[in-house]
């Protein structure tokens, strides 16, 4: 089982939960770009989870889209551990477990 932080699931499903959107919507990533004031390629790196985004540029990606930041997040598993947000782990169906 390949294990990943919970921010590594959240980052992960972040990242396709705005693709879809975009996909949903036809909107390609160069318009997504023109729209959201950022470069087509943050938004690639973005899409394919090679960069996690800040706040701001979910923020901005959202808005292009016309979307609300908090839909995005719903589609996020919600865990709560206590201590860190790393003291466990994600298998890769996003199923997160309490290191021993």
């Amino acid at each position: 089982m390949a294990k990943s932080s919970y921010r590594d699931v959240v980052c992960s499903n972040v990242a396709k939960l705005l693709r879809v959107e975009r996909e949903r919507q036809s909107v390609s990533m160069t318009r997504l770009a023109e729209m959201s004031g950022l470069s087509q390629g943050m938004i690639s790196l973005v899409e394919h989870e090679q960069r996690n985004p800040s706040l701001e540029t979910m923020m901005r990606i959202c808005q292009a889209l016309k979307i609300e930041l908090s839909a995005v997040l719903e589609g996020v598993p919600k865990v709560f551990v206590k201590g860190s947000a790393d003291s466990g782990y994600a298998d890769t169906s996003g199923v997160f477990c309490r290191s021993e």
